[in-house]
């Protein structure tokens, strides 16, 4: 301790002196330090400023990707929703030809005309039916157009035809015509055409966030508009203007060559500008229908500005570098927490969305073999579970549904269709208080990634109501206009049917006696009354499940299965028909009587054509005994 109380300290003056000595050592030739330290700040300014700047580009690119995505889901929806208008203005369509080239309808008859009047009272497009003659006689009327000769050929070639969007000084609008070709024996005679408003196809359920709908197009393959609707006149002119141009060969508008490539296969989109803080886009999508393609015009409402106030207040407010690091990570907070709540309410939207839609979404992931639906299916249905993992290896329907309806959609599942091809089933299933049994159309496309096969997106849709009217349809397609009981064509097909599945049975044919005096003397409705009561004695005597039909003006068939002609009593039934038709006593003094003949199956033929040639013949046996009997082969 006291040699180092013996050791020299150097004084502070000293200590300052060699600190300045070494200074100059390190920095020999640095004169001016405030000058070093002002190239530094400048320098880093500078950097701060390239780093903010190029953040800036980034954002505004974010912004600009958030609206395309916007606005491609808006078109694209769109573009479904018009596809689903025009498919129903098909369906209806082809449910009326089919009503309209069934035998029991008069395509020149009341019945027809007041179906159609109905139903156009009952719906928002306007039904007709026109013949063939009425339309070409049309062709040289006043006012056709070149187009026309072509709608007409396609037409009477038996094709389905949707025209054009015009604008009709009558209706005071644009309207759109859609027709179907009306055969009798295999010739056109005829069309039933729709005629709809043009403003149905604008019309949409879709709400497009964050940007601002300027306006709405329909172009043609060509890109000439032929259908608009304007939400907002000014902006809609100034965009019009960069969109569309007056092309010198035709004097028609168009798109410019610059946005022309938008009308291509998929929904496009693409910036139009931005001026003043505003970003303009504009997207197309095809319809699907005569290469028509919706056009859909949007801005991007303040994000642009938004975007570069943000970027001013960070540059200003970060003038230290402690600052900016802080402002920074307030500014990545910030756009991180504007995603997060981005996200949030996307999820929610989805959420409600599919809470109050009629629609259920399904996604099957293949490689965990999970299915997810969509919560609102305990609205409608009767379902165990939302989410099923395992659900093919369990081989467990989550829906109640018979076993054949299984095998169909696993069959669906277990074999997905190349990608961008939609595929549909239809499936029975319960309600969900499992009461009522609901048809469902279950439409699936199948996403792949380098050719294989990584999901099933889907809708599951309730048809209850339309396959309610398809099977009214085909009932109405089956039955006799006078008498409801099989036409000709039905009873045929289904005697067919028997014959060839059973092989055994028995066939009656019957006819009225002497019904062209029951028509000279009281008239043709009382021929009428009196076939509707042979129908419903007919009805009464077979089975429910044994084939009635009236093949012709006043012949019926009746066809029974079993081993044997005694197994249904046949003589007994025929003798109770033959009585049951005495009893018809509103007809005067006259008396009704017919008369039955009877064949059987194998014996008398192996087909419906071999057996009514047998029956035919045993009916006149009983005509030539006298009548108002029956004679069995």
């Amino acid at each position: 301790m006291k040699g180092m109380s013996e050791m020299p300290v150097p004084s502070q003056t000293e200590e300052n002196k060699r600190g300045k000595e070494g200074v100059k050592k390190i920095f020999p030739k640095i004169k001016r330090p405030w000058l070093v330290f002002a190239v530094c700040m400048i320098l880093i300014s500078l950097l701060i400023d390239l780093v903010f700047i190029r953040y800036r580009v980034k954002l505004e690119r974010e912004f600009y990707n958030m609206a395309i995505e916007r606005l491609d889901s808006y078109t694209e929806a769109q573009k479904l929703e018009v596809r689903a208008y025009v498919d129903s203005v098909d369906d209806n369509l082809q449910a009326i030809r089919l009503l309209m080239e069934s035998s029991t309808v008069s395509l020149e008859g009341e019945t027809l005309a007041r179906y159609l009047e109905q139903f156009n009272q009952e719906n928002e497009f306007f039904m007709s039916y026109v013949t063939l003659e009425k339309l070409e006689a049309d062709l040289d009327r006043p006012g056709s157009r070149p187009g026309d000769r072509v709608v007409f050929e396609r037409l009477k070639a038996g094709e389905t035809v949707l025209s054009e969007i015009r604008y009709s000084q009558r209706m005071n609008g644009y309207f759109f015509g859609y027709a179907v070709p009306v055969k009798s024996q295999g010739q056109v005679v005829g069309t039933v055409r729709c005629i709809a408003n043009a403003a149905k196809l604008m019309e949409t359920k879709q709400i497009l966030t964050q940007n601002t709908l300027v306006s709405s197009y329909i172009v043609d393959r060509d890109g000439v508009p032929v259908y608009s609707k304007i939400m907002d006149a000014d902006n809609e002119k100034q965009t019009r203007e960069l969109l569309f141009h007056l092309d010198d060969t035709t004097g028609v508008e168009k798109l410019t060559d610059e946005f022309s490539d938008i009308l291509q296969d998929g929904c496009v989109s693409k910036m139009i500008g931005k001026e003043h803080g505003l970003m303009s886009f504009v997207s197309a999508a095809p319809l699907g229908y005569n290469d028509s393609y919706v056009v859909n015009v949007s801005q991007a409402t303040g994000l642009l500005k938004h975007s570069r106030i943000i970027m001013h207040n960070t540059v200003r407010s970060s003038i230290a570098l402690i600052g900016i690091v802080i402002v920074a990570g307030i500014i990545m907070y910030r756009v991180y927490n504007t995603q997060r709540k981005r996200i949030s309410f996307e999820s929610e939207r989805y959420h409600l969305l599919a809470e109050f839609s009629d629609t259920v979404l399904m996604q099957y992931y293949y490689k965990m073999d999970a299915l997810f639906l969509t919560p609102n299916v305990n609205n409608r249905f009767e379902v165990e579970t939302l989410e099923k993992i395992g659900y093919l290896r369990d081989n467990h329907p989550v829906f109640s549904m018979s076993s054949e309806d299984w095998g169909i959609v696993r069959e669906l599942l277990e074999h997905p269709s190349p990608g961008g091809e939609v595929k549909t089933v239809k499936f029975q299933t319960k309600d969900k208080n499992h009461v009522d049994d609901i048809w469902c159309l279950l439409q699936l496309r199948f996403v792949y990634e380098k050719d294989v096969v990584v999901a099933a997106i889907g809708k599951i849709t309730d048809i209850s109501n339309q396959k309610k009217w398809e099977e009214k349809l085909e009932k109405l397609a089956q039955t006799d206009g006078l008498t409801r009981i099989y036409n000709k064509e039905t009873a045929e097909k289904k005697i067919s049917q028997l014959v060839t599945t059973q092989n055994t049975g028995c066939l009656f044919m019957m006819d009225v006696d002497n019904f062209k005096q029951i028509n000279d003397i009281y008239g043709h409705a009382k021929g009428d009354e009196v076939l509707v009561y042979l129908s419903t004695v007919l009805r009464e005597v077979f089975r429910k499940d044994d084939v009635v039909g009236r093949i012709g003006g006043d012949e019926f068939v009746a066809f029974v299965c079993g081993d044997s002609k005694r197994e249904f009593h046949i003589a007994e039934r025929a003798e109770l028909i033959l009585e049951r038709v005495r009893h018809f006593e509103d007809i005067g003094d006259a008396e009704v009587t017919i008369s039955v003949g009877i064949v059987s199956c194998p014996v008398d033929g192996n087909t419906y054509e071999e057996l009514y040639i047998a029956a035919d013949k045993a009916m006149y046996m009983a005509k030539r005994q006298g009548k108002n009997q029956y004679y069995i082969s």
